[in-house]
């Protein structure tokens, strides 16, 4: 199976083209051994954690979708800061 991630998508949806997920650990939760899950450009702020691992001729594989370039951070946007003093 080929699972679609997007910035533009939902985990929601089934992880087809048109209907992408929205992050990559909402795709590592159910890819299994010979899945393939390709993300489309854009910025993903979240920690991967797969679920499960690939086997010996049966990878789970993680890529690039043709010309795009995912960016994968770990790190949160903070937005709250407090100017206190100089």
């Amino acid at each position: 199976m080929i699972y679609y991630v997007s910035t533009l998508g939902s985990d929601l949806n089934n992880g087809q083209k048109d209907t992408p997920f929205r992050t990559i650990s909402h795709a590592a939760e159910i890819a299994v051994p010979g899945d393939t899950v390709r993300v489309f450009g854009g910025v993903y702020r979240e920690w991967v954690d797969p679920k499960n691992s690939g086997e010996e001729g049966k990878p789970i594989v993680y890529e690039a979708y043709e010309n795009e370039k995912p960016i994968i951070k770990g790190s949160e946007i903070v937005t709250d800061w407090e100017h206190v003093e100089d």
